[in-house]
C-alpha cells in the first residue's frame, strides 16, 4: 500500500490515508519513538518527490 496523506492527531498518532482507499487511526509509537521525539511529529510530511521503484 502506499500512503497517499496523513494527518498528526497527537504525539505519535497520526491519520493515515493509502492510495486504495484504505484508512484509519494509528498509534507509531513503537515503531518511530526511538528515532523522533514527540515534538517533532508535528512538522512531519510526505515527501511526493521521493519515488521508490
Amino acid at each position: 500500500m502506499k500512503l497517499k496523506e496523513f494527518k498528526n492527531i497527537d504525539n505519535y498518532v497520526f491519520y493515515l490515508v493509502f492510495e486504495n482507499g484504505v484508512h484509519g487511526e494509528v498509534d507509531l509509537k513503537e515503531m518511530i519513538s526511538q528515532y523522533v521525539i514527540p515534538q517533532e511529529t508535528s512538522s512531519a510530511f510526505l515527501n511526493k518527490s521521493l519515488m521508490i521503484i
